[in-house]
């Protein structure tokens, strides 16, 4: 994101996470799968974690720049990644982003891309849209990389 490094950048991508995430759990509500959730996220600083925690707390109320949050309980919990098999997952999922990205390399991304939120083919939105990965650079590249490997489904 231009302008942008280190704990801000995270700070943004994480608000875009959480309403990607709300944004998933609302849409399973309305296919008649109530669900609630919860963010666990890998520890960084203690600062900046209470610095996330204060902005979850922020979201709760007023909302995110996009959209209220209806379906997240909680605040962020924070666990390390080796004591916890899912945050285990993302961090596969964002290796197999950063393989493709840095190295071309998608044969973990092929074997992953089913872990990522997908808008159902019946969606008014944007029918079959992949959701869970953005790149901010300019390199188009890259950019058909990405293309090929979430339009390959």
């Amino acid at each position: 994101n231009p302008g942008k490094s280190g704990d801000d950048l995270y700070q943004a991508a994480f608000e875009n996470l959480i309403s990607r995430f709300d944004y998933y759990l609302k849409r399973r509500h309305a296919e008649g799968q109530t669900s609630k959730g919860l963010i666990i996220a890998d520890p960084r600083s203690t600062a900046f974690s209470a610095a996330l925690r204060s902005a979850v707390l922020k979201y709760h109320a007023v909302g995110t720049q996009w959209a209220t949050l209806e379906n997240l309980v909680e605040s962020v919990l924070f666990l390390a990644s080796h004591e916890s098999p899912g945050l285990q997952v993302a961090d596969l999922c964002s290796y197999a982003v950063w393989r493709l990205v840095e190295h071309s390399d998608d044969s973990l991304g092929k074997s992953l891309r089913h872990c990522f939120d997908r808008e159902p083919a019946t969606s008014h939105l944007k029918p079959g849209h992949w959701h869970g990965v953005r790149y901010y650079g300019s390199d188009p590249a890259v950019r058909a990389r990405l293309h090929t490997l979430w339009n390959a489904v």
